[in-house]
């Protein structure tokens, strides 16, 4: 059996792990739909890599 002191911080790091996920999810969502004006997000697993490269190219292209 595990003790309750090590399930702990596991927790806490799953947690952290999928709030960041979540943030920068939404991050890559809000640039299309507002600075891109994209009403058609994708669902499937590989057009979410799709989406990321088209910010990240937005993205350079402003520097």
């Amino acid at each position: 059996m595990i003790p309750r002191d090590e399930v702990k911080p596991q927790l806490d790091v799953g947690i952290g792990v999928l709030t960041e996920s979540i943030k920068k999810g939404a991050d890559i969502v809000y640039d299309l739909i507002i600075e891109k004006q994209v009403t058609d997000i994708p669902y499937g697993s590989s057009d979410e890599i799709e989406i990321a490269k088209k910010v990240k190219r937005s993205k350079d292209e402003r520097r």
